[in-house]
């Protein structure tokens, strides 16, 4: 160990290459190699530990991958060889892989892409010789077309051993969770495209019951207009029938007044009683 001031002094032999790592819980170790070649040589050996992020979402930029693939493309490795010498250097850590594909493909079965994607990852990591008891891996689908187009969003955190429980029935809960939302969301979306339906229906059904409607009342008001069209015919047809009747009676009243004038008699005779 070292002081409060991160001194040390050790004895070693001259001539003799040594490396010198140095390492703090919460930060990444550091090592350096140097070599003392006789005893009036004075070594400064500076070693700069950098902070780990635990318990926080990182992600891994340079892992790439074609559409509907889950193979790692070039360059992949490189990204994943970081975190290799990250968790041999910190036989403590644990990490977890989070692999999102987006949902805008409803044809592609995008949770079990993002699963796949991530499983590789993990395989990849064990291959390299990091226990497998150490790594997690969980796919997710994520809303939304991503703006990277064929690339693939990857983020892993890292934890301590014991300052975290992640296990399979962890790992089920959240999917399981992950997998309600999903499917909540799609229930209230067929809710809301259903009712938009009805709501749809029922304004066309409205619609239709309103023309009828209209149409019944320019239909009766067709229908009174020539119900008072023929009473007006009829009123007509009786005036004139009655104005014909008056004009009859005024005529045979005018020939019942005109006087008959004498008529001279064929013979007539004359007898005595």
């Amino acid at each position: 160990g070292t002081d409060g001031y991160g001194a040390v002094v050790v004895n070693v032999a001259l001539g003799t290459p040594y490396t010198l790592t140095a390492s703090k819980n919460g930060y990444s170790p550091a090592s350096i190699i140097f070599t003392i070649p006789n005893a009036d040589k004075k070594v400064v050996a500076r070693l700069t530990l950098e902070s780990l992020l635990l318990n926080r979402d990182m992600r891994l930029a340079g892992l790439y991958y074609d559409n509907k693939r889950w193979n790692l493309k070039e360059g992949g490795e490189k990204e994943l060889d970081k975190l290799v010498k990250l968790l041999n250097d910190n036989l403590r850590l644990q990490i977890e892989i989070k692999s999102y594909s987006s949902d805008y493909n409803k044809n592609e079965p995008d949770l079990q892409l993002a699963q796949k994607r991530a499983r590789n990852v993990l395989n990849y990591l064990a291959f390299k010789g990091i226990e497998e008891n150490r790594i997690y891996a969980n796919g997710f689908a994520m809303k939304g077309r991503s703006d990277e187009g064929t690339t693939h969003r990857t983020m892993y955190r890292l934890f301590r051993s014991g300052d975290r429980e992640v296990n399979a029935a962890e790992v089920k809960r959240k999917a399981a969770a992950e997998q309600r939302a999903k499917q909540a969301a799609t229930r209230a979306q067929k809710q809301k495209s259903a009712a938009a339906a009805r709501k749809q229906q029922q304004a066309t059904a409205a619609k239709k019951r309103a023309e009828a409607n209209a149409a019944a009342r320019a239909r009766q008001q067709q229908l009174q207009q020539q119900r008072v069209q023929l009473q007006q015919q009829q009123a007509l047809l009786r005036q004139q029938a009655a104005q014909r009747r008056a004009a009859a009676a005024k005529a045979k009243a005018q020939a019942g007044k005109k006087e008959i004038p004498p008529q001279p008699f064929e013979s007539f005779e004359i007898k005595s009683l």
